[in-house]
């Protein structure tokens, strides 16, 4: 993928979020506070929102972070595959996860690199898929999305829904990330190998599904 088609999608991807995100939230809910770890440098990102969003009868989470002071902003959106009530892990190299990093420093995108396609031009083809698992549609290259830009990056999050009078209300969340960090001082094309991560922190869930 070149550098300009990648950025073009790279905006396009937060419009999504962004949109998907602020669709969930209503009324003015008291933001959580947030630690987070940058390339080894320590940031509290004070203005914390988290939504749920369901599609289709799937279920997305959506977390917004900002701090305004270290002027950092964090947009992570996850796929919640065995819904909203169950422990989960959710990894970009096996579920739909995205992770965008902005700073006056620079910025950075952790997304798939690999993705399977959920439809084909024939229904034999997709009964067929539908026998495979990972594993053995990436090594047969059927119905699969490739990404190169993105190969290399990992991003994993883990969730554990908090339930209060028969209502999940909160969730305990923690991610960690690997990828390209492209820094303003440099031309868009030297990114350096950068790492974020979170502490282990609870959110309450603004639910878009009920």
């Amino acid at each position: 993928m070149q550098l300009s088609t990648f950025f073009r999608a790279f905006r396009y991807i937060l419009i999504l979020i962004a949109s998907a995100f602020f669709s969930v939230i209503s009324g003015n809910p008291l933001p959580t506070q947030i630690e987070i770890e940058f390339e080894g440098e320590k940031y509290t990102l004070a203005e914390c929102f988290a939504g749920i969003e369901k599609k289709s009868g799937e279920y997305r989470l959506i977390i917004s972070m900002l701090d305004r002071t270290s002027r950092i902003k964090i947009m992570l959106s996850a796929e919640l595959p065995q819904g909203i009530e169950k422990n989960q892990k959710i990894e970009t190299y096996y579920h739909d996860a995205v992770l965008n990093y902005r700073s006056i420093e620079g910025s950075m995108m952790i997304a798939p690199s690999v993705r399977l396609a959920k439809k084909a031009d024939s229904k034999a083809k997709e009964r067929e898929w539908r026998r495979q698992n990972r594993e053995q549609r990436i090594r047969s290259g059927q119905g699969v999305i490739q990404n190169k830009h993105f190969a290399g990056t990992l991003l994993v999050i883990r969730y554990k829904p908090v339930i209060e009078n028969g209502q999940i209300t909160k969730a305990e969340i923690t991610f960690h990330g690997r990828g390209k960090f492209y820094p303003r001082s440099l031309s868009s094309s030297s990114g350096q190998s950068a790492v974020v991560s979170s502490g282990p922190f609870v959110i309450p869930l603004y639910r878009g599904d009920r």
